[in-house]
């Protein structure tokens, strides 16, 4: 259970026999969730702290990309566990669960208002990457499954076992066309908050829509359960589906980087706040 290199000394090294106590011998009532590359847990440490404990094989490679992205809209990683049979990491337990659950769900409707602050801190999340943090670092996977909701349903972008590091060696192209897949990604983001919808074909449809400039059209891709006759979440709405458009363009090289995004998307919500008063 050695320390990897230029870890913060915050982060913990936990034993397994702690992790198993804490998980309940990682029983089945305290699965999260089960994937391919990776099984969470929810635990309470010695200290009463309750936290998330995933089990995964990229937990290295994870652990050393978000140890170095410390940002109010990431999970925040406790500490880890590595021995020769398996490796750990100890997460910041996010309550609210993952954006998915709420936005694909008939049990569960997210207001306007809180789709546009979701988009926002996400935004702000992977500009705080990709421009912020040297080397830079794509996630790799943005999705509403990887977008998880705190207890006052603040955004935490989690589920970086697909996260790349930039390779000075492999500067320029390489770099941009990474980010430039992550801006389209969250554009298809941004187009399931508008639509309520993760299929692609709803989402390019929000595209043609915007792109035609047929304002009045936007009503037959929105997401209908918000059912909002307020004016000032329609023009927020509006500009919401035309910046997920903006990513969304088809030629690399045109899309906005992530820098712009969080910025046109700050002024949104700055606006739709001020109408609000």
């Amino acid at each position: 259970m050695e320390r990897p290199l230029l870890l913060p000394k915050n982060i913990k090294v936990f034993s397994p026999q702690v992790l198993r106590e804490a998980t309940d011998k990682f029983s089945s009532s305290n699965l999260i969730s089960r994937g391919r590359r990776a099984c969470v847990y929810r635990a309470k440490l010695p200290d009463e702290q309750q936290v998330v404990v995933k089990k995964t094989k990229l937990a290295r490679d994870e652990l050393l990309v978000i140890s170095s992205a410390s940002h109010f809209n990431i999970v925040g990683v406790t500490g880890y566990c590595f021995n020769r049979k398996e490796n750990f990491l100890v997460l910041e337990y996010v309550p609210n669960g993952s954006l998915a659950d709420h936005l694909f769900s008939n049990a569960s409707t997210l207001a306007w208002s809180s789709r546009l602050r979701i988009a926002v801190q996400v935004s702000s999340a992977l500009e705080f990457l990709h421009s912020y943090v040297e080397p830079s670092i794509t996630h790799g996977h943005v999705s509403s499954d990887n977008i998880l909701l705190d207890k006052s349903w603040n955004a935490k972008l989690a589920g970086f076992g697909s996260s790349r590091r930039s390779c000075v060696k492999r500067v320029g192209s390489h770099n941009f066309g990474l980010k430039a897949e992550e801006v389209y990604r969250f554009g298809g983001l941004v187009m399931e908050l508008v639509t309520g919808d993760r299929s692609s074909s709803k989402a390019r449809r929000a595209c043609e829509v915007i792109e035609s400039g047929k304002e009045e059209m936007l009503g037959l891709v929105l997401d209908r359960r918000c059912g909002s006759n307020d004016v000032t979440d329609k023009r927020a709405v509006l500009k919401l589906a035309e910046v997920g458009a903006w990513c969304m363009t088809k030629e690399a090289k045109e899309r906005p980087t992530m820098v712009e995004v969080a910025s046109a998307l700050r002024q949104v919500l700055a606006i739709s706040m001020r109408s609000r008063r």
